[in-house]
């Protein structure tokens, strides 16, 4: 561990041009890597040129003579192949790009992974005690609904009926023509939902309010002050939608993140 900064003296490959190079970085007080530590060439050769003579720029093939990939490691390799095809690129002053096997074609499983919010929507689907279904979004500012079927025998609003009317308004204004001419805050939703004839009274703002605060603390949605109100869908919300986005948050995945503006 070093007692102050220290110059570093590994070596890295320029990231446009591939030759390899002194690292100008240095070790900081108290730590024994170098900043650019990530950067360096590693130790080993990697496992496609050190175990498989699948170095840049060959074209390697499998013992049956299926075509095969070659190593992109080319920044932290330390495999002479990669320092040979730099000094190409170097001689003909063309920026660094890795240099694949041209007979390799990728092969596509007919598996698709799942998206987040895909895997997130089927656990909703599974652990619910309710018919459920999933609403695609065909607008990319609207993430995907999870909805339930609600019958209530009381009267009252259900666990996250109410939750799910105040996303289908701020959907209906996020798509608005003229949503600037449009303030979508508690009173706004509540009247919206009671107009909709969603539930049989319109919910009190206070209600709104919270399933707003609730979005902001999971990252879900930006949500405006003074007043209160609904701005848009975050990105990730986008991505994962409201159940991905509780079961991040719940799982501790990330530091719930207040996204206030008073814009």
């Amino acid at each position: 561990m070093a007692d102050g900064p220290v110059d570093c003296k590994k070596k890295m490959r320029d990231p446009k041009t591939g030759i390899t190079k002194t690292c100008i970085g240095f070790i900081p007080k108290g730590k024994s890597e170098c900043i650019n530590h990530k950067a360096h060439l590693h130790q080993y050769v990697s496992g496609w040129c050190g175990g498989h003579n699948q170095c840049e720029g060959m074209k390697p093939r499998s013992p049956s003579g299926r075509p095969m990939k070659t190593c992109h490691m080319w920044l932290t390799c330390p495999c002479d192949c990669h320092e040979e095809i730099s000094q190409m690129f170097a001689m003909s002053k063309r920026e660094r790009q890795v240099v694949d096997n041209p007979e390799y074609i990728v092969d596509h499983s007919a598996f698709i992974m799942p998206t987040a919010a895909e895997v997130e929507q089927a656990r909703a689907l599974k652990s619910s005690s309710t018919p459920v279904t999933i609403v695609k979004s065909e607008d990319p500012r609207i993430p995907d609904t999870v909805v339930k079927e609600f019958h209530s025998k009381s009267g009252r609003a259900q666990k996250g009926e109410l939750e799910l009317y105040v996303k289908q308004c701020c959907d209906a204004y996020r798509i608005a023509p003229n949503r600037r001419e449009i303030t979508c805050g508690v009173k706004y939703v509540a009247q919206w939902i009671f107009d909709q004839k969603l539930m049989a009274v319109p919910p009190s703002p206070g209600a709104v309010d919270a399933v707003f605060k609730r979005w902001t603390a999971i990252n879900f949605a930006l949500i405006g002050t003074k007043p209160t109100r609904f701005l848009m869908y975050t990105p990730e919300g986008i991505e994962h939608g409201l159940e991905g986005m509780k079961a991040q948050a719940k799982r501790g995945s990330r530091t719930p993140t207040t996204l206030r503006s008073s814009k």
